[in-house]
């Protein structure tokens, strides 16, 4: 099998089964000098070097570029405790992509390797790669932009507010009356007008009268 292959495989792998079988181990409520983050973080940077030696793998150095800007993501994202604000986290990964390439192009020699398959891959000669670059790059920024447009909450639950409705019974010295069908005796007479004479009023009727009728 290549060794390239095998080194990203021990890569990936090792940091699947490390993240899900092995950090909430070194997690606990309770942390101590053994069981927590930051020694589970050497034990994983321990590992890669110890299976990349017994191996005797040595990847090119695109990929030890990208093993070291993804331990870098892993360590700010999942390992650093307590979590640091997303600004914070953009300016940490900056400074290790720099870095990064600062690693990768320590000489031309290296440097000239690194470039070396992206530069086929732009011409044409790695027509796979070209491929798959022409599909996902686009989807990989499309998807980006709609996570960081998309909301990531729901909208708040509006309530509608009803008014209660009025009762259909009102009970008055002991008799009930219906609010729907019962009318004023005071103020309308059997042809539902009016009344001129108000046996309870005392001021004047036609001042009342005008601000009943207009309501």
């Amino acid at each position: 099998m290549n060794k390239t292959l095998v080194s990203f495989l021990v890569f990936v792998v090792g940091l699947a089964v490390f993240h899900n079988a092995i950090f909430p181990i070194f997690t606990p409520k309770e942390v101590g000098w053994i069981l927590n983050r930051y020694v589970y973080f050497l034990s994983f940077i321990a590992y890669l070097i110890i299976t990349h030696f017994i191996l005797r793998l040595k990847p090119p150095i695109a990929m030890m570029g990208l093993f070291v800007w993804s331990i870098g993501f892993y360590f700010y994202k999942f390992v650093l405790y307590p979590p640091i604000p997303w600004t914070l986290f953009i300016t940490y990964m900056v400074m290790w992509s720099i870095g990064t390439f600062l690693y990768i192009s320590q000489d031309p020699e290296t440097f000239r390797e690194f470039r070396k398959p992206i530069v086929k891959a732009i011409v044409g000669e790695y027509k796979m790669a070209q491929i798959v670059l022409m599909i996902a790059l686009p989807m990989l920024v499309g998807w980006a932009t709609y996570q960081t447009i998309y909301p990531s909450f729901q909208e708040p639950v509006e309530l509608r507010t009803v008014h209660p409705a009025p009762p259909a019974t009102t009970k008055v010295h002991g008799k009930t009356y219906p609010l729907e069908s019962t009318n004023n005796p005071f103020r309308v007479d059997e042809q539902d007008n009016y009344k001129d004479s108000f046996p309870f009023l005392d001021a004047d009727k036609h001042e009342y009268m005008k601000y009943v009728t207009e309501g």
